[in-house]
């Protein structure tokens, strides 16, 4: 945590009270006020406070060493400013002689303009200061983080703001957090321990052992426990509570602040335990922490976009009640949706009755989507709304709401607006349009507003996920469903961390369905009834309606949640009806070419009441004595749903023991009698027996199911391809790859270093987080160690990647059609490789990425690593259970921890009589590092490190300007004084924290920031020379920057070339510098040869023996990598997209080449060629092949002896299945393989001249 921001607390009154905590100078006769933190600090910084605080210490003869700050003994409630406290001499109590450790003697600070430049201050400022030995500072996680992904440490003010700006903005626990307290000192000045300082606990040590138990990564079972207080006890402690009285106390404080787990029993028949969703939405909106940064209307903010409010599902799609029912005005008046209000509808000052269907946030301002209201022309009494067109007016413009509109309506002689009966529609026509006015019924008053009586009503949406883990550490599987959410309303950053993810329920048992069920039955509830919440933001009760925006998870469990079949039907996609066989297809390469066709295009949408009635017919021919005809529809339509499974499966069984009872009778059953006993037997079953998902308004599981990037990306095609590529590999192919793995420079790619052996010997067993390294490192390492067309699908992935992970959209329009354009392209190179990859349903599911990213926002807002790794926490608890009960056991543990995060936090409680928080002494748990680290909280105070910088230890003082290179270049960032000292820096951390080290290449604004960065040579490229900075401002002065040309793409890499000029550049800010960006050698041009030259370590020892790398022969011929994901977006304006044949030349194409891999004959010659569809040279196709390798514009690196086996079945090896092999189904289902024919020669393909284009064989594979 950051030291006191008060350099000397003993100068200032302290006094908290129900505004918060104020300070009062002491020591300055002219402040009479008291004031909130920030001031307090730029009071002290000020001139006339730091002559007089100099004055005191003189006349104290009190050195100002800053090793001893006391901190003010008194904590006095205030009333007002002019309140009179005399408490004598001890208001300027200095520390005494004593009490301070005398090192050398100081000057206060801070500098002032008549000081000298040899002074030394308290703060250590100055040239001589800058010298000597400094305590350590604990300024935060950051820097702890930030060592350890650089190996620097880092100092300095920064780039974020001013010294009192930080305090208020950043500190952890900044004074606008701190709670009130309602203890009051005695008038003898006297401070007493208040006996709610802690409270809901007794003690200090209660609510320290009792929190030690809700660490969420740190797990603290009973025996741990007991453990802790048996050495705190040898240690000299006294007084700590037992464990089972730990445990006593926790049960009144999980009735005041949990989240009431209850044990339910499933329409399913099994029990399991849920958290109570209303309790947890109470919670956030009464935590100040999460409350306010939640944002409850959607925004219109043009082409741009980077959260989910400012995409189409919440800004256009769903209804304008769930977008934003409602607003509240300046003047405390409440307009809701639906209702007729009277506003300004020109800036002419007319006055007209409109009625508002949508709510929405423009340029920091509440605006409304509204329709005129006209005098229905046929009942005078009654408006009609005018459906031709629609206004946009600003919350300013509305002055009467609808109960002060039906109370004035005469004055403005208008008729009542109770009564709304009518829309104008127009409908075009060939011989122009027609009005028309259709009927309509409109609810006013809205029923909401009757149900709020007056309070604020506001909607909240939710991200929902579903996963399943193991309940072990073992390797034995132990199945774990479980339900989490978090809030929509909350930007990324904040909705990504795992303080803000929300355990409802787990169980080994009950399948995700049947625990959703409860679910969405509080949904509904809160759906009718509303969640009344104390909202600590506007201090006041609202009413909360909550809404499901997007359901996540993996593709199979996305899949039960839509009632699909799954990956392995044959209508294998939850988003729309493609299928995988269809007997309506011609046989032979015409039937695979139609197959193909609809594969690569996305078919016709699912949705829910689609669904439903597929589920009806099943459920009519099981009613009907016909359960067997059932699975045929479920195979037909894709509709097969595992909740309503178990219900047929009932009925079934219920209808073969009818059948075999009548079997016996010779009169038997009739079909009329046989389907009357199956009713009267599903009316002994639940009403809804269908998935709960279906029942939720507002929600479509097919359509609000988004393309998860982490499964389909990272575990999908880098994934499939990886492995491919590994196992292709003989041993001497693998050391090659090690080698290129552990020679290559990672800067700009996030990640400190790449383990080569990791990577390439463990292939099979790899992480998200190895694939992102896979991913980015990918066309470096693999040139020339597989065939050129799998090459060119690597190529294709990268720029997909880049596009895919970018966190924000500068122009929706733009990044669309470059989406559409890579997944297009990426589905081309893969079709050129082999069309077996197409037996893999994700690579359909991609294809709708573009719509998901439309409605919902970038991929990375709905991508799972977070709730994937919230699944260790979830394990944990598993684990340190005693297996009996692990549903309630895991509940209640989460139920505890969300206590102690909830009381931490300064959230308020509801105890039947009023509100409550936290003692101070609980509260002050923020101000703990420790704390913060093992509660999982630290990233919420996360520090920004923009500016910070990383000296070079030198043995001389300073440097002067002239002397250095940037001095010799231009002129510095900043003014230069008699008090500053230059020193070089290893590294500074750049806006979006990228550590920028000297050596490092950056994109920096080439112009000045007048103009935009998409305007062509905005941004140029560089390579980091020299990084100065004055520790005497704590500032970087200077960045120099070796100017670099970007060149043509290079072969075989396919990305621009970088060429280092003699020229060198000051960067006129560090604002200026953008992004690290990573560059690599051009081994494949330079023939680079590998020596054993790596150092080796075993155990943190260095070897004698050396590894193998590779020495870079020229080594300023350098590639930009364009496949790095951080700064996607600044890359892009680098990437050139490769031509590509029209889907029916991509279709014939890939067709033979799967014939030339397998080595069979085409069913039908090859027509004549189109070549205006042909693509250049340089496209996706495969380089020419004969009985010689191919060859290539540039020579590849060395590649071993045998770097490819000869592959059996389309050039892969006979043991690639467990390498994602391209023809298996997700599921490891094998697909059908035609039978090989003697091994054809090359053969030509369709669509090109003789001798332009030859494929590979297996023969060409294993002379390659």
């Amino acid at each position: 945590m950051s030291q006191q921001p008060i350099r000397r607390p003993w100068h200032f009154l302290v006094a908290t009270g129900h505004q918060g905590t104020k300070y009062k100078c002491q020591i300055c006769p002219a402040a009479r006020s008291w004031m909130y933190l920030s001031a307090a600090i730029a009071h002290e910084d000020s001139a006339n406070h730091t002559e007089r605080a100099r004055e005191v210490a003189s006349d104290s003869d009190t050195p100002t060493s800053p090793f001893h700050e006391p901190s003010s003994p008194f904590t006095i409630p205030y009333a007002s400013d002019d309140v009179q406290l005399d408490f004598g001499d001890e208001l300027a109590h200095a520390p005494s002689e004593g009490d301070i450790l005398q090192v050398h003697s100081t000057r206060l600070g801070p500098a002032l303009p008549s000081d000298g430049a040899d002074c030394i201050y308290d703060d250590w400022d100055g040239p001589m200061g800058d010298a000597m030995d400094k305590l350590p500072e604990d300024d935060g996680e950051w820097d702890t983080e930030e060592e350890d992904q650089a190996g620097f440490c880092f100092e300095g003010a920064g780039e974020v703001g001013t010294r009192a700006e930080e305090a208020d903005d950043n500190a952890p626990a900044s004074e606008e957090l701190i709670p009130p307290s309602d203890d009051c000192a005695p008038k003898d000045g006297i401070a007493l321990q208040d006996p709610n300082r802690f409270f809901p606990w007794l003690s200090c040590e209660d609510a320290s052992l009792d929190a030690m138990m809700a660490f969420p990564r740190a797990c603290f079972g009973e025996g741990e426990l007991e453990a802790t207080c048996w050495f705190s006890g040898k240690c000299g402690a006294s007084g700590l509570p037992s464990v089972s009285q730990v445990k006593r106390h926790r049960t009144a404080l999980l009735e005041l602040c949990g989240t009431d787990p209850q044990l339910v029993e499933g329409k399913l028949g099994n029990l399991f335990s849920v958290n109570s969703f209303k309790k947890l939405v109470q919670h956030e909106l009464a935590n100040p922490l999460v409350c306010r940064h939640l944002h409850w209307y959607s925004e219109e903010v043009g082409d741009s976009g980077s959260e989910a409010w400012q995409f189409d599902k919440w800004r256009h799609e769903v209804p304008g009640s769930i977008a934003g029912p409602m607003v509240r005005s300046p003047e405390g008046k409440d307009y809701f949706v639906n209702e007729p209000a009277l506003a300004n509808v020109d800036n002419l000052g007319s006055i007209a009755p409109v009625i508002p269907v949508r709510w929405f946030m423009r340029d920091g301002g509440l605006h409304a989507l509204a329709h005129r209201l006209y005098v229905h022309p046929r009942d005078q009494n009654a408006y009609t709304i005018d459906g031709r067109s629609a206004l946009e007016l600003p919350m300013s413009a509305f002055f009467s709401p609808y109960p002060d509109f039906a109370r004035e309506h005469s004055y403005y002689n208008l008729p009542s607006p109770s009564r709304v009966t009518g829309v104008i529609t127009r409908t075009d026509s060939s011989d122009g349009y027609q009005e028309d006015i259709e009927e309509v019924t409109v609810a006013l008053p809205h029923p909401w507003r009757v149900l709020a009586d007056g309070k604020r009503v506001l909607t909240l949406p939710i991200w929902f996920y579903c996963d399943d883990t193991s309940g072990n550490v073992s390797k034995k599987w132990n199945k774990h469903n479980s339900l989490l959410f978090t809030l929509a309303g909350l930007p990324r950053e904040q909705a990504q961390l795992p303080f803000n993810i929300h355990f409802l329920g787990t169980s080994n048992i009950a399948s995700p369905l049947e625990m959703f069920d409860d679910v969405v039955e509080q949904l509904r509830e809160s759906r009718e009834e509303g969640i009344l919440a104390y909202h600590c933001e506007y201090d006041e009760v609202v009413l909360v309606m909550p809404w499901v925006l997007a359901m996540l998870g993996d593709n199979p469990m996305q899949s039960e949640f839509a009632s699909h079949i799954g990956l392995t039907g044959k209508c294998f996609c939850r988003i729309c009806h493609v299928r995988s066989s269809d007997k309506a297809r011609p046989p032979g390469d015409q039937g695979e070419a139609v197959r193909l066709a609809e594969f690569l295009e996305t078919g016709r949408p699912r949705d829910k009441a689609e669904t439903v009635r597929a589920l009806d017919e099943q459920l009519a021919l099981i009613l009907g004595g016909a359960p067997s005809n059932a699975g045929p529809v479920a195979t037909e339509t894709g509709s097969k749903d595992k909740y309503f499974q178990h219900f047929a499966e009932r009925l079934a069984a219920h209808c073969a023991k009818l059948k075999s009872r009548s079997s016996g009778d010779s009169s038997g059953y009739t079909r009329e009698a046989l389907a009357e006993k199956m009713k009267e037997f599903r009316a002994t079953l639940p009403d809804d027996l269908y998935n709960p998902a279906l029942r939720l308004d507002d929600f479509d599981p097919h359509a609000d199911t988004p393309v998860e990037v982490l499964h389909v990306v990272l575990l999908g095609f880098v994934k499939y391809f990886w492995r491919d590529a590994v196992s292709r590999q003989k041993a001497p192919g693998k050391a090659t790859l090690i080698e290129r793995i552990e020679s290559l420079e990672l800067s700009g790619l996030g990640v400190t270093r790449a383990n080569g052996n990791t990577l390439v010997q463990y292939a099979g067993s790899l992480t998200g987080r190895d694939f992102r390294v896979v991913l980015q490192i990918a066309p470096a390492v693999l040139d020339g160690m597989i065939p050129r067309n799998h090459y060119e699908a690597w190529l294709a992935l990268c720029r997909l990647a880049s596009l895919v992970f970018q966190p924000v959209i500068e122009s929706k329009t733009a990044y669309l059609t470059h989406l559409e354009d890579a997944i297009d392209d990426f589905l081309a190179a893969t079709a050129l490789w082999t069309t077996q990859w197409f037996n893999k349903p994700k690579f359909h599911i991609l294809l709708h990425l573009v719509t998901h990213v439309r409605r919902f926002g970038p991929a990375i807002l709905y991508a799972t690593e977070t709730f994937e790794s919230y699944n260790y926490v979830i394990r944990l608890r598993s684990v340190h259970s005693n297996h009996h009960a692990p549903s309630v056991d895991i509940a209640h543990a989460f139920s505890h921890m969300h206590a102690i995060r909830h009381l931490v936090s300064g959230g308020y409680v509801y105890n039947g009589e009023g509100l409550l928080r936290a003692g101070p002494g609980v509260r002050d748990f923020l101000h703990d590092a420790v704390f913060l680290r093992l509660m999982g909280m630290n990233s919420l105070f996360k520090r920004s490190g923009y500016g910070k910088y990383s000296t070079v230890p030198k043995p001389t003082m300073t440097l002067s300007w002239e002397s250095t290179r940037s001095g010799r270049a231009g002129c510095p960032m900043r003014p230069l004084n008699s008090r500053s000292v230059i020193r070089q820096c290893h590294a500074v951390i750049l806006k979006d924290d990228d550590v920028a080290r000297t050596g490092n290449f950056v994109l920096y604004r080439a112009h000045p920031r007048s103009q935009p960065l998409d305007h062509p040579g905005a941004i140029a490229l560089g390579r980091i020379v020299e990084i100065l900075a004055d520790t005497a401002s704590q500032r970087v002065i200077s960045i120099l920057i070796q100017r670099c040309t970007i060149g043509a793409q290079i072969s075989p890499y396919m990305f621009p070339g970088v060429t280092l000029l003699d020229d060198f550049h000051l960067v006129p800010s560090l604002a200026d510098c953008l992004t690290v960006v990573n560059v690599f050698h051009n081994c494949a041009r330079n023939m680079c040869t590998s020596t054993e030259t790596r150092e080796l370590k075993q155990e943190r020892i260095t070897l004698d023996k050396k590894g193998s790398e590779l020495t870079h022969i020229e080594p300023n011929d350098l590639v930009l990598n364009l496949a790095q994901l951080r700064s996607g977006a600044l890359l892009s304006r680098f990437q050139t997209r490769t031509p590509r044949p029209d889907t029916a030349a991509l279709i014939r194409r890939a067709i033979a080449i799967r014939h030339a891999l397998d080595g069979t004959a085409p069913d039908d010659p090859a027509p004549e060629a189109d070549h205006s569809a042909m693509p250049t040279a340089s496209s996706t196709l495969p380089p020419p092949a004969a009985s010689t390798p191919p060859a290539v514009s540039t020579p590849p690196c060395p590649r071993p002896s045998e770097p490819v086996a000869a592959a059996p079945e389309a050039g892969l090896r006979s043991g690639a299945k467990r390498a994602g092999r391209p023809n298996s189904h997700d599921d490891g289902r094998q697909t059908k393989r035609p039978r090989r024919a003697a091994p054809a020669p090359a053969t030509q393909i369709d669509g090109m001249a003789a001798g332009e284009w030859t494929v590979y064989t297996p023969e060409t594979y294993h002379a390659e």
